[in-house]
């Protein structure tokens, strides 16, 4: 593990069910100091209006598509700006949260996203409130600062970062996930389990982001099928483990499946979870090699006699989330496969316990081919 880390957190975090009614009478509080923007997708709208635009005012953005476009940050920020907002309000799943992130960290920024998504451009401190609340367990973008967001244009897909995206105040209340789908409950629900393997496995894991992670992995193992059932306490559990993992994986970063998600599930649209969960398997077989010391603790922590029993055993969930476990024939061409190698290598990949060349990643993408 790191013998030296830098540890970087929201500045007030509540857990808790029933939390998010407590987020309006503290906005409430906020008023007189200036305008919100609520960050939302279309679906969280009503839940804004209902229980927040009442009490507070402001200006509700929803125009925010599962993977956030650097128009719509643009539009965004231009929207903010008309309005003078002094907060943003993110609610939502990851989508929203990293929009929101975005607009405030960009809203005293002149040039357009793609500057910065680009590094054209140097990022200054954000100057505006922040305030997320999580409406799905998964992403834990609540405890992170960094947002995920794409080109069409060129389908590339990746984030931008900075140390004051942390948010002022995240809410994480686990009746806000009451409402989702089961397919969005395992797809949030694998992601969120993917990053807690991954910042376990880290090669920037530390003594502080490992037992987090490690709890993580646990919980979520165990409480994901319950979730997936709608079952609350099940719901409960997964929300907080998500918050948890964000806070561990905002330290320790992660690894190689997010490092092929974000070029994968870019070329063939695919839903971050899905990739997630396609991946996962051959890349967890794959590090074993690195360290088989680590999966031995994993396959202890969810009541597995080994690893190979793990390895199994997380596959099995996967298969029981109803989640893909390799892709059509035809899906993966040899232009998306050049694609992916060409833009796989983010800091996510660098922190990945074993070294994947190109040749290693070719054969791990052929293999999601065979059905």
């Amino acid at each position: 593990m790191s013998s030296s880390y830098q540890l970087l957190f929201p500045g007030k975090t509540v857990f808790g069910r029933g939390k998010f009614a407590e987020l309006a009478e503290e906005l409430a509080a906020l008023k007189e100091r200036g305008k919100f923007c609520y960050v939302t997708g279309r679906h969280g709208a009503d839940l804004v209006r209902q229980t927040l635009l009442l009490r507070t005012g402001g200006v509700v953005f929803s125009e925010i598509s599962p993977e956030v476009t650097l128009a719509e940050i643009d539009a965004l920020v231009d929207t903010a700006r008309e309005n003078c907002v002094r907060y943003f309000v993110g609610v939502g799943g990851g989508s929203a949260m990293d929009a929101a992130k975005a607009g405030a960290l960009l809203y005293h920024h002149e040039e357009p996203a793609a500057e910065f998504f680009y590094g054209r451009a140097k990022l200054d401190r954000r100057r505006v409130g922040l305030i997320l609340a999580p409406t799905t367990a998964g992403t834990g973008a609540e405890a992170t600062a960094n947002a995920v967001l794409r080109d069409p244009v060129t389908e590339i897909k990746q984030s931008i970062r900075h140390a004051t995206m942390h948010a002022d105040l995240a809410v994480v209340d686990p009746a806000l996930t009451d409402s989702c789908p089961a397919r969005v409950t395992a797809c949030s629900g694998m992601d969120a389990f993917t990053q807690a393997v991954e910042s376990f496995l880290s090669i920037r894991a530390n003594d502080f982001t490992s037992p987090l992670a490690l709890r993580a992995v646990q919980m979520i193992f165990h409480a994901l099928p319950g979730a997936f059932r709608g079952e609350t306490a099940a719901r409960d559990l997964m929300a907080e483990a998500s918050m948890i993992t964000g806070i561990a994986f905002a330290q320790s970063g992660l690894g190689a499946v997010h490092g092929l998600c974000h070029p994968l599930g870019s070329v063939l649209h695919l839903g971050h979870g899905e990739s997630c969960a396609l991946l996962l398997e051959s890349v967890l077989r794959r590090n074993f090699r690195a360290v088989p010391e680590k999966f031995a603790v994993l396959a202890k922590a969810c009541d597995c006699d080994s690893a190979e029993q793990w390895i199994a055993a997380v596959a099995a969930l996967r298969d029981q989330l109803g989640l893909p476990g390799t892709l059509k024939t035809g899906q993966l061409t040899e232009e998306k496969i050049q694609f992916i190698l060409a833009n796989c290598r983010s800091g996510s990949m660098k922190c990945n316990p074993v070294f994947l060349p190109d040749e290693e990643v070719r054969a791990l993408l052929t293999e999601q081919r065979k059905a």
